[in-house]
């Protein structure tokens, strides 16, 4: 998506040490953590733990996207100077991408400390709220590609955020953003009575929230609305569950692992005291019968 104004992996041959402690500003706000339910999270407005599952869990879905993607950024740039990742995360996107094209300045930002150590030289990363990013004035105009992945969840009026998301390309810049779809799409239109509550109330409850996940149908006008122009909104369908001959058993592999991964995390603060271990079970049951039938995740 541009605004108004083949990817391989490859080894790190020269690294750069981040040292949070004195390059990148920690205050309170940005180290406190709430624990609830056995797991770790940054605080109560976002939806998703911060701790060593979720991080696990994050790499999980980077291997599934980047395996059926293949590419980190599907739009043709030539020579990007200047790059930001917004919501990193473990940062794994960043890192490759900043082993990519080494001659970028790629920065990397997200409100929870969980990003490695050692990164290319060409690459930072900063901890701070991705909304007190975005609004400030020094930062507008500045990057010729901006990155957000599976940021869902995160943001409560996506039309505000991109429209100052915007202001942050360079005039012919581009922008990447993708979300995981809420669902299991059956090839025979058939969903068991667990799967279809769950999502229903994943969905409704993420809403309430004022942070819904289900973002995907709305992208298109989001980003519109946000001056964006020659947008392309394409809908990726990744198999879950398929023959073992099939070509893209990996990838369904993959998308099974991290499918499954997904319920427990999205639940336990979204649904609080409408979940338990034994419809968690059900629910995950579902998703294998799913697996078996060879069902779909949307992206």
């Amino acid at each position: 998506m541009m605004s108004d104004s083949e990817s391989e992996d490859s080894a790190i041959d020269v690294v750069h040490v981040v040292d949070f402690d004195s390059t990148t500003s920690l205050d309170s706000t940005v180290l406190k953590s709430v624990n609830e339910n056995g797991r770790q999270y940054q605080d109560y407005r976002y939806i998703l733990p911060k701790d060593e599952k979720e991080q696990e869990r994050q790499r999980q879905g980077h291997a599934l996207l980047y395996y059926a993607l293949g590419d980190l950024h599907n739009c043709p740039l030539t020579n990007p100077q200047k790059v930001l990742d917004i919501g990193t995360g473990v940062g794994i996107w960043s890192t490759k991408f900043a082993d990519k094209y080494k001659s970028a300045v790629v920065l990397g930002i997200d409100i929870s400390y969980m990003q490695p150590q050692y990164v290319p030289p060409n690459l930072s990363y900063l901890i701070v709220d991705a909304w007190e990013f975005v609004v400030e004035e020094k930062h507008k105009g500045q990057y010729d590609f901006i990155y957000i992945g599976q940021f869902a969840g995160a943001v409560r009026d996506w039309r505000s955020f991109l429209q100052h998301v915007i202001q942050l390309l360079k005039p012919g810049g581009w922008l990447k953003w993708i979300e995981m779809g809420i669902g299991i799409h059956h090839k025979h239109h058939h969903q068991t009575e667990a799967l279809v509550w769950w999502e229903n109330q994943i969905r409704q409850a993420s809403e309430n929230l004022g942070t819904a996940l289900d973002v995907g149908p709305y992208m298109g006008s989001f980003l519109q609305q946000a001056g964006f122009r020659e947008t392309q909104v394409k809908e990726v369908n990744i198999p879950l569950g398929t023959p073992s001959e099939s070509p893209h058993k990996r990838l369904a592999l993959l998308n099974e692992a991290y499918t499954l991964s997904t319920v427990e995390p999205l639940s336990l603060r979204l649904l609080g005291s409408s979940w338990d271990m034994v419809i968690c079970a059900l629910v995950k049951k579902d998703i294998r019968q799913c697996i078996a039938e060879e069902c779909q995740t949307r992206w």
